[in-house]
């Protein structure tokens, strides 16, 4: 069984004229706030798409562009919303899984040599699932709204314990006590 994302946008590769073609599409509300409570976030308010495809080897697909999108989630401090734009650019390159399967006899990483390409199965490939996982990469995970800092005293936790290494610093000096 296979599972689609909260934004789908599937391209079939035999359809991708030689020259390639770009497509573009945007995220409606319904997609967007599945997308939102994917991501744990409060909402998204837009997601825009702008690929180039174009066939890649044969029967692969080239996938290159941008995925421009607004999110707000809670500042990690104050809970406050934190707006933030993302804008995330995409050059990858897909082969269908049957070819893969194919030519792994050997695996060969080169560490600064260009990434192996992904994968997709049958004639389809998911430019919204694409699309999303870059979303996903560019969120910040530590959002801080403007002037937020955190006061250990504040919260109570600050005259409570000395920090480790402050105890480590009075250990090594000899002072145990």
């Amino acid at each position: 069984m296979t599972e689609t994302f909260p934004l789908s946008h599937p391209i079939s590769a035999g359809d991708v004229p030689p020259d390639g073609e770009t497509v573009t599409f945007s995220a409606d509300e319904t997609e967007r706030k599945a997308l939102a409570d994917t991501f744990d976030l409060d909402e998204i308010r837009s997601l825009d798409v702008s690929f180039l495809i174009k066939p890649w080897r044969g029967d692969g697909l080239s996938v290159a562009g941008t995925v421009d999108a607004v999110v707000v989630q809670p500042c990690v401090v104050t809970l406050a919303p934190v707006r933030q734009t993302i804008r995330e650019t995409v050059d990858l390159h897909f082969l269908p899984e049957a070819r893969v399967r194919e030519d792994v006899s050997e695996v060969s990483v080169d560490p600064t040599g260009e990434d192996p390409p992904d994968v997709f199965d049958g004639d389809s490939l998911d430019l919204g699932a694409i699309a999303a996982e870059h979303v996903a990469l560019g969120i910040d995970p530590y959002p801080r709204a403007p002037g937020a800092r955190f006061d250990p005293r504040e919260a109570g936790v600050g005259d409570k314990e000395p920090s480790p290494f402050a105890v480590l610093e009075k250990l090594k000096r000899g002072g145990d006590q």
